[in-house]
């Protein structure tokens, strides 16, 4: 007759195969056999197989605490397994599909066609993620992404010189050509505050958050109803919109052909020099531009109009308060081009817009 005993040597319990008999003279003998042990974290019993075939080659059932530990162990193999095959496919397959319906795979590959695979994945990765671009590596170890191989941080700097202006005024024409010109195109500049020593670009500016920090000016032009960037450009961040208007038409011409521009503006690229240099351009041109109303000539049209914007014939209803405006034509510059000034009176009071018809 066998039982199972347990016998501990040292730190560890053993398992035996204890089986009583009696020897030639009729006295009772034991006999015992090592057939496994005690686990000592999970407290579970592991058999030794040559114990377990023994037992299936006997027909006797096989110990309960075997089988769950032996399938346990199989179990969490392949859950480990499994899960460094893991990858994330949204992310890209959304970008990367969202990218190719807008027409922007096929720009980046005819201007960068010897890395267009990269610069995506980049452009991914920064959208996915805000992080720095020394974590591409470990995002892209993690997600489905097109076939670039390593992407270290030093990659990516050694990547991000291999172009220049050319490339980057190729790729604006093909993107301007493809978005479409019958749109508004809203022109805004924002400042980047930034603690880098090494950007010639960063200088002391009207920092508009406060922050006693060097910045950089980015300009970027805007369609209003594709919704996508159509130009951007850096500018020194001691330069305000003012100054930087004529520079940026001129950028914006070279990239289009001269084609129409209906631009917004906001206040900031408001100035007398401004107005006559958009109403004198050679080409057709259609602008909005905000009014502050510490002008001059905002203070003066407000005057004009103060007795007839109360009319309900000038009440635009809305779903918050009502806004009363009003407009009138003028002929200004050499050409006696004609303005459109319109006043906008809310709850928030008097805001001034002027464009060219």
């Amino acid at each position: 007759m066998s039982s199972i005993t347990k016998q501990k040597i040292g730190n560890n319990m053993y398992l035996y195969e204890s089986v009583s008999y009696r020897d030639e003279q009729g006295r009772p003998r034991n006999k015992k056999v090592s057939i496994g042990k005690i686990d000592k974290d999970t407290g579970a019993e592991i058999f030794k197989q040559t114990y377990l075939d023994k037992m299936i080659e006997a027909g006797t059932a096989v110990p309960i605490s075997s089988t769950r530990e032996k399938c346990s162990s199989s179990f969490t193999e392949k859950i480990q397994s499994a899960l460094t095959t893991i990858r994330d496919y949204g992310t890209f397959y959304f970008l990367n599909n969202l990218s190719n319906e807008i027409g922007l795979i096929k720009i980046i590959k005819e201007v960068f066609p010897n890395y267009w695979e990269e610069l995506l994945t980049i452009s991914y990765f920064l959208i996915a993620n805000n992080k720095p671009l020394m974590d591409c590596q470990d995002w892209i170890n993690n997600c489905e992404t097109l076939p670039v191989g390593n992407m270290s941080s030093q990659r990516i700097s050694e990547l991000l010189t291999c172009f220049g202006e050319k490339e980057r005024v190729d790729f604006y024409k093909m993107w301007s050509d493809l978005i479409s010109s019958e749109e508004y195109s809203a022109l805004d500049i924002t400042s980047l505050s930034s603690y880098s020593t090494l950007r010639t670009e960063c200088e002391w500016g009207h920092n508009r958050d406060n922050e006693n920090l060097r910045q950089i000016n980015l300009c970027m032009l805007f369609g209003e109803k594709s919704g996508l960037p159509v130009y951007q450009t850096e500018y020194s961040g001691s330069l305000n919109d003012v100054k930087t208007l004529k520079t940026t038409i001129a950028k914006i011409n070279a990239i289009n052909g001269n084609k129409s521009v209906i631009m917004v503006m906001d206040k900031g690229f408001y100035s007398k020099k401004n107005i006559n240099f958009l109403l004198e351009e050679q080409r057709e041109v259609t602008f909005l531009v905000a009014v502050p109303f510490s002008s001059k000539f905002t203070i003066e049209q407000i005057s004009i109009a103060k007795d007839t914007i109360e009319s309900f014939k000038n009440v635009i209803i809305t779903s918050e308060e009502p806004i009363r405006w009003c407009a009138a034509d003028y002929k200004v510059g050499r050409k006696e081009k004609h303005i459109c000034t319109s006043f906008v009176q809310s709850g928030k009071g008097c805001e001034g817009t002027k464009r060219s018809v």
